[in-house]
């Protein structure tokens, strides 16, 4: 069981040594926290050397892995119709945030924007 789910933002901000991110997880490290394939895979695909996405694959290796249910693939594509213009919601945020609204536990981010019309409160910035 986790207690929440991370966002790519998080992630990115973890691996750059981005003070706020740093001192929220340090004080967060009683937390079990995961990751989802569409968040792993985004990160790596920021990795601009070998160096960088091996540090990526390193940390979040620390993090559980969610993986995707068709339920949450239908949840995706429901809340992707409803709120792609009126909210400019991408087809990768619906399916970040699939896996938070199943298993109702926070999804951590710094996307409010985009992730709070679908989730409401479970969407949370943390720092």
């Amino acid at each position: 069981m986790v207690d929440a789910i991370l966002d790519t933002a998080v992630i990115i901000d973890l691996l750059r040594n981005h003070e706020p991110a740093v001192a929220w997880f340090a004080g967060a490290a009683d937390s079990r926290f995961a990751v989802n394939p569409i968040v792993w895979m985004e990160v790596i695909s920021g990795s601009i050397d070998k160096l960088r996405q091996q540090a990526a694959q390193q940390l979040m290796g620390q993090f559980a892995m969610i993986y995707h249910l068709r339920i949450d693939l239908e949840w995706s594509m429901q809340h992707l119709t409803r709120f792609r213009l009126s909210h400019g919601v991408g087809y990768a945020d619906c399916l970040i945030a699939s896996t938070s609204a199943r298993l109702q536990i926070p999804l951590f981010t710094r996307n409010l924007k985009h992730l709070a019309p679908l989730l409401g409160a479970l969407a949370v910035e943390p720092y």
